[in-house]
C-alpha cells in the first residue's frame, strides 16, 4: 500500500508494486521476456522440441554480428512500456528493466567477451531522454561481466531521417553514418549493444563500421527489445536484414 502511494508506474500512472518497482504488476506482467535465439537465424521461433531453422539465410542479413541475444519481445504492450522506460529513466526503473533471463547471461558468458561498447546515440538525443539508454545498458552489462566499457564509434554526419521517424523499407534503406577510431585490440571479442532491433540496419550497420576502422574480433549483439520479423522480411530474394 505504501509503495502504491509514493510510487506511480512510469508507463500508465497506477501504484507500483513493492516487487516490480517503479512499475505496477500489470506493465511488468506485459513484459514478454524473448527466449533464447536461434544461432543460425537469430530468430526465437526456431528452438524448441522437434524444431529446425528454416531461415538459415536470415543471420546474413546481420553480418558481421556473429552471434545474438535479446532481453524482451518487442509485442504486444512491452513495446509501449520500454519506450516509457526510455522517456522516464532512473535509476530504479533501470534496476527492473535489466533484470534479464538466465538465458541471457548464459550466451553472454559463454561469449566470454573482453569488452563491452554500444551503437552510439546522438548527444540531443540522449539529452532528450536524461541520458542515453543504450549507454546505460551497455555500462550495466560492463560491470556485470566485470569488463570495461568503451566508446568506439560516434555518430556520423546526419543526411537523413532518424531510425525513429522511418518506417519498413524506408529504414532498411536509411543512409547511417558512423566515425570511429579504434582502441581496444582488434581481435577482441566484443560485446556491442543497441537498444531495441526492429530490422536490424542500425546494428549492422554499425558492426560494418568496427571493420572499416580496423576491428577483426566476433562481435556478440545484444538488444533490450527485439521484434519479430515477418516472413516476407527474411525471404532470400529480400535483401532486409
Amino acid at each position: 500500500m505504501i509503495c502504491e502511494i509514493l510510487f506511480r508506474c512510469p508507463h500508465c500512472g497506477e501504484g507500483a508494486a513493492l516487487n516490480s518497482l517503479p512499475f505496477c504488476k500489470r506493465c511488468v506482467g506485459n513484459l514478454l521476456v524473448a527466449p533464447p535465439l536461434c544461432p543460425k537465424c537469430f530468430s526465437p521461433n526456431c528452438l524448441g522440441v522437434d524444431a529446425k531453422c528454416e531461415r538459415p539465410w536470415a543471420a546474413d542479413g546481420l553480418s558481421p554480428i556473429t552471434s545474438l541475444s535479446a532481453a524482451y519481445l518487442l509485442q504486444g504492450k512491452t513495446f509501449s512500456v520500454l519506450k516509457s522506460w526510455k522517456k522516464n529513466r532512473a535509476w530504479l526503473s533501470d534496476r527492473r528493466i535489466f533484470r534479464f533471463s538466465e538465458h541471457v547471461w548464459r550466451a553472454l558468458t559463454e561469449f566470454q567477451p573482453e569488452y563491452v561498447s554500444c551503437v552510439p546515440q546522438r548527444f540531443s538525443r540522449a539529452w532528450q531522454m536524461g541520458g542515453g539508454p543504450t549507454e546505460a545498458l551497455s555500462r550495466f552489462l560492463a560491470r556485470r561481466l566485470g569488463i570495461p566499457f568503451v566508446q568506439l564509434l560516434s555518430p556520423g554526419v546526419r543526411t537523413s531521417f532518424r531510425q525513429g521517424e522511418l518506417q519498413g523499407t524506408a529504414r532498411i534503406q536509411n543512409p547511417i553514418t558512423f566515425e570511429g577510431q579504434l582502441t581496444i585490440p582488434p581481435h577482441a571479442r566484443l560485446l556491442w549493444v543497441d537498444d531495441f532491433i526492429t530490422t536490424g540496419h542500425t546494428l549492422r550497420r554499425s558492426a560494418q563500421c568496427l571493420r572499416e576502422i580496423g576491428f577483426l574480433g566476433p562481435i556478440h549483439g545484444m538488444a533490450l527489445g527485439m521484434r519479430m520479423r515477418h516472413r516476407a522480411e527474411e525471404a532470400p530474394s529480400s535483401n532486409n536484414p
